[in-house]
């Protein structure tokens, strides 16, 4: 077995074990993700932001208003961008961004050259290549990986992969971590306020 599978086995395996552990916090937590992801593939910049409403729009957040970390970051940034928006082609120019693409489409991206992207916004002049891909609980956004790296094309499909592996993988406890924090509701909290929606609706007359 080449090395190179024999190391990504034995970190998949570290990180099944990880997530069968107790965790105190989601930033905590997604530290650890990012420190364990980090072997897998290596990369110059990387966070992992959580998507959150505010203002009526969503955002992909690491930081909060405080400068507290929510969600986790490795990397030297050049312009720290506190907060991303999540949207396509509605969104004007200034406000466009990598991730805000990737979770808006619910689909990863990879892009072998950032400086032919549409959407992406500078935090560190050297980045060259980037690959980013959404953490999704039943449908649901909840978070966004980011990978950059210095060397163009840097990533490939087994990359691609392997986030692809870890975002699943991550995704329940994560959704169980964001419940008890208050930065999600329960489903059936969800399923009883449609049902007053439903209820209090008019009826209609035929």
């Amino acid at each position: 077995m080449p090395q190179t599978i024999r190391k990504e086995l034995s970190v998949l395996s570290e990180i099944t074990e990880f997530l069968l552990e107790a965790h105190s916090s989601v930033p905590a937590f997604l530290r650890s993700v990012l420190l364990k992801m980090n072997r897998l593939i290596p990369s110059d910049l990387s966070f992992v932001g959580i998507v959150e409403e505010s203002e009526g729009a969503q955002w992909i957040v690491v930081r909060d208003p405080q400068n507290d970390i929510i969600g986790a970051e490795a990397g030297e940034w050049q312009r720290y961008i506190g907060r991303l928006r999540v949207g396509g082609e509605d969104l004007p120019q200034e406000l466009r961004s990598f991730v805000g693409i990737v979770a808006h489409s619910k689909e990863l991206h990879r892009s072998d050259d950032v400086s032919k992207e549409r959407f992406y916004r500078t935090s560190n002049d050297e980045i060259r290549s980037e690959l980013a891909i959404p953490v999704l609980f039943q449908g649901e956004v909840l978070a966004v990986i980011n990978l950059e790296s210095k060397t163009e094309g840097f990533f490939a499909e087994e990359h691609e992969y392997l986030l692809g592996l870890l975002a699943t993988l991550i995704a329940p406890p994560l959704h169980s971590l964001m419940i008890s924090e208050g930065l999600r509701r329960p489903f059936i909290d969800v399923l009883e306020q449609i049902a007053d929606c439903v209820s209090s609706a008019p009826v209609a007359i035929p």
